[in-house]
């Protein structure tokens, strides 16, 4: 479970299709998440089942219990910017590790 949780960071920001257990399915943006699973989704729209004939149902902003999601699926992943990319790197400074010893040049 824990697993599972630590993978929704890969998601954030991203369109996903949350499935309850009821059988359920609600497509939105995925804004948070906590360790319950517990999830927050903005832009959610209500996804017919198969056997009914009618138009998505929008619902906006919506928190949904971990102990009623039973799927997340991922549908488009978040577009990541120039400078997010940018600040995933490691900075030089306090705080990284520099190679030290013998071979190398102190930095």
């Amino acid at each position: 479970m824990e697993s599972q949780v630590r993978n929704l960071q890969r998601l954030l920001n991203g369109l996903v299709t949350v499935t309850t257990v009821e059988g359920l399915s609600f497509q939105g943006i995925l804004m948070n998440y906590d360790e319950h699973m517990n999830l927050v989704l903005r832009q959610v729209e209500e996804i017919p089942q198969d056997n009914q004939q009618r138009e998505p149902k929008r619902i906006g902003l919506m928190v949904m219990r971990g102990c009623n999601v039973s799927t997340v699926e991922a549908v488009q992943l978040p577009e990541i910017t120039v400078q997010q990319f940018k600040s995933n790197k490691l900075q030089i400074g306090v705080g990284t590790v520099k190679p030290y010893g013998r071979g190398f040049t102190p930095v």
